[in-house]
């Protein structure tokens, strides 16, 4: 889970936390109940029944899932999360579905869904494209949803997120995958959570003219594997995502996060990190 390092607190009175899910809930469970749907902004959708999907079988729902097809050079397989392989992506669907047809790489996501036996993927195109009608963008996410049977979980979290006004979120869009010609599934494509003016639009420390406006991507992390990772009072681990250079900014970090009031330093891998009594 990533956070964005500045949260604005408004005083303005709203629906408690506990009403809004459940609507959330409710509302997701119907669109999908309804054929699947998307958080992503969308044409005027007609009748597509009798389309066929990936797996061959004849689609007789209204609101048939869009198709997509990856097919890696030589049909070699997915096996690490660390080298991408080159691919052929291609995305059909209904007639509100722009096609697409283009290369990318492709390599595996994820720590323990990476475990499972439907797998998540990372992709990486070889230029800017869009999908669904979302912002262009070369970096964008494959999630299989294993462990979430009802593949609504991860939709009605980024939901919640888009009502309670939070300053960006994922869009995502099931769709059908065929991976090497083998069916694999429904998949959520989801926009990765990164630095960027369409996504975490926050200041690039390599950009920013004055240090002290470098932004930082801060994510929930047990496994503590960053440069610079800390736990706050309450015990949650947090690590600084972005910059990669988040190191070589200690000294920043030590400025603009440790001399705040009710903060507590503390060494972690011999880098300077904090807990703080205010930011939990």
């Amino acid at each position: 889970m990533m956070l964005q390092f500045v949260v604005e607190a408004k005083t303005r009175s709203r629906p408690s936390l506990a009403s809004m899910a459940a609507v959330v809930l409710i509302s997701t469970v119907l669109a999908a109940c309804s054929g699947g749907g998307s958080s992503a902004p969308s044409k005027d959708s007609t009748d597509t029944t009798g389309t066929t999907d990936p797996s061959g079988k004849s689609a007789t729902t209204a609101a048939a899932l869009p198709a997509m097809s990856i097919n890696t050079d030589g049909r070699v397989p997915i096996v690490n999360k660390d080298v991408y392989l080159g691919a052929d992506l291609g995305i059909t669907g209904p007639d509100d579905v722009d096609p697409f047809t283009g290369r990318t790489s492709i390599k595996g996501h994820g720590n323990s869904t990476w475990t499972a036996d439907k797998k998540p993927y990372r992709l990486k195109l070889d230029s800017k494209a869009s999908f669904f009608g979302l912002p262009k963008d070369k970096n964008w996410i494959l999630l299989a949803n294993y462990f979430d049977k009802t593949l609504l979980r991860n939709r009605t979290a980024f939901e919640l997120g888009r009502r309670f006004g939070m300053a960006w979120t994922p869009h995502d869009v099931p769709v059908e995958l065929t991976l090497n010609g083998q069916y694999a599934g429904v998949y959520d494509v989801v926009e990765s959570v990164r630095v960027d003016k369409n996504r975490v639009n926050i200041a690039n420390s390599d950009n920013a003219v004055a240090p002290e406006r470098t932004g930082f991507l801060v994510e929930i992390n047990e496994r503590m594997d960053e440069d610079i990772c800390w736990r706050t009072t309450h015990g949650i681990a947090l690590c600084i995502d972005s910059p990669d250079s988040a190191r070589t900014h200690r000294s920043l970090l030590s400025k603009t996060i440790c001399s705040r009031p009710r903060t507590r330093c503390i060494q972690i891998r011999g880098i300077t990190s904090s807990t703080s009594t205010s930011h939990r």
